[in-house]
């Protein structure tokens, strides 16, 4: 403590020399020893502060009370200097600190390395998922437009020979239904990637402007329109039918979600993505033109979002929605060669930013290669026209279209029945084939 040897020692001398900080355990561990009722036990370990150089050192106490009538009298026990022992303790302490940070951080990075292989699995398998009920939908899909056209090309030649007002009102009807469900199947082979695209060299910003005037009609006064538009947006190679319809799909969902109202914000923007894809809409390594969709709605649930691409899956109120517009969107962009990515939070907004492929070239250049296709003369009603389609009552109606257009039509319900008409001398200038493959001599032949 830091006391000469012959310096007088009592209790409030012995007091004085402790660090203050373990003074209230001190007093707590007397009152316990002293209390009859009690062991006895002094047992505690505490700082004492020298007096004269302020030095720190640990001391371990432990004793025995002795009582007489109930009444503490004296005190016999020993007291250790354990500096050194609790500065070992202090010492692997640390060390144990360190190392357990050491394996806090290595547990981190394997937890975060679990939770990637996590996502990346679920990703795969909502990959694999997608790609399964693409290729249901497609089979489908593409059985319904054989039906559907039978009825819109009988329909339309029923429509040009009948006079009958009853009659065509009833044709009207039909078509229009027809034309309903063939709609409906041209959404799910966006979704399925198996529509016919037709890609040009587009301006998106042009694109945007157009439809400017139309979105802010159909939205009201309830939704206010921002655009914001890159001024050095690069050529994009797209079908510019499929991007207004897919530009409709994503503003009306931006509509529904903000039945209150709110701010709608259609953005376009370069994009050079360099990173391989994790998620199934992620686009692949490459430079994009990107639209950009954002809403201040309602916002996805996290148990909804890995579902909104799905064909039919939607979480509106029955008749308010087919639940194809983003699976529409999902197909159209990867069967173009993009990708589309989604950012949500519940309350706060969406924003549906897809990636569509840059074009290589100026669009000037590709357009002086076509200048005067528009002025190519008309063909002669007298072709021969050859055609090809595995399913008959397509093929029968097709024919009768033809028919009715003044052309001869030579029908073949097979490749092999194809190539037969073809080596024969019928006077067949032109071939309309719509058939998976048809072999010839190891050759395959796509329509």
């Amino acid at each position: 403590m830091g006391l000469p040897k012959d310096a007088p020692v009592d209790y409030d001398v012995w007091r004085a020399g402790v660090h203050a900080e373990d003074l209230p355990r001190i007093e707590a561990a007397v009152q316990r020893s002293t209390d009859p009722q009690g062991d006895g036990v002094y047992d505690v370990e505490y700082r004492v502060i020298g007096k004269n150089n302020g030095v720190e050192r640990w001391i371990a106490t432990r004793g025995q009370v002795h009582f007489e009538n109930k009444r503490a009298v004296s005190f016999y026990g020993i007291a250790l200097d354990i500096t050194d022992q609790k500065r070992i303790e202090r010492m692997l302490e640390r060390r144990v600190e360190v190392r357990t940070r050491e394996l806090e951080d290595v547990n981190r990075q394997l937890r975060a390395q679990i939770e990637q292989r996590i996502s990346a699995e679920a990703a795969v398998q909502q990959l694999y998922r997608l790609d399964a009920i693409g290729q249901i939908t497609s089979g489908v899909a593409h059985d319904f437009n054989n039906l559907l056209s039978v009825v819109l090309t009988n329909t339309r030649l029923m429509l040009r020979k009948s006079h009958d007002p009853d009659v065509q009102e009833g044709l009207e009807l039909i078509h229009a239904a027809a034309e309903r469900g063939a709609k409906l199947t041209g959404q799910l082979l966006a979704f399925s990637r198996k529509q016919r695209l037709e890609p040009q060299f587009l301006d998106l910003n042009s694109k945007v402007r157009a439809m400017s005037d139309l979105l802010v009609a159909t939205f009201g006064g309830t939704i206010q329109l921002r655009t914001i538009l890159s001024l050095h947006l690069w050529t994009a190679l797209v079908d510019p039918t499929q991007i207004e319809l897919i530009l409709l799909n994503l503003t009306i969902n931006a509509g529904d979600a903000m039945q209150s109202g709110g701010t709608l914000t259609i953005e376009t923007f370069n994009a050079t993505i360099d990173d391989e894809p994790v998620q199934p809409g992620d686009p692949s390594p490459g430079d994009y033109v990107g639209l950009a969709v954002i809403d201040t709605g309602a916002g996805i649930a996290d148990d909804v979002l890995p579902r909104v691409f799905e064909p039919f899956f939607t979480t509106k109120a029955p008749g308010k929605g087919s639940g194809l517009g983003l699976a529409q969107v999902f197909g159209f962009v990867k069967q173009s060669g993009g990708g589309v990515h989604i950012e949500t939070r519940v309350d706060q907004g969406t924003s549906v930013k897809i990636f569509l492929p840059r074009a290589e070239f100026p669009a000037e250049d590709w357009e002086e290669e076509f200048v005067g296709v528009a002025r190519a003369p008309e063909a002669h009603r007298t072709l021969g026209i050859l055609v090809v389609d595995d399913d008959k009552a397509v093929l029968k109606s097709t024919v009768r279209v033809l028919d009715f257009l003044g052309y001869i039509a030579f029908p073949a319900e097979s490749g092999d029945e194809a190539l037969r008409l073809i080596a024969s001398e019928l006077p067949i200038q032109a071939v309309l084939a719509r058939i998976i493959h048809v072999w010839a001599g190891g050759c395959s032949l796509k329509h």
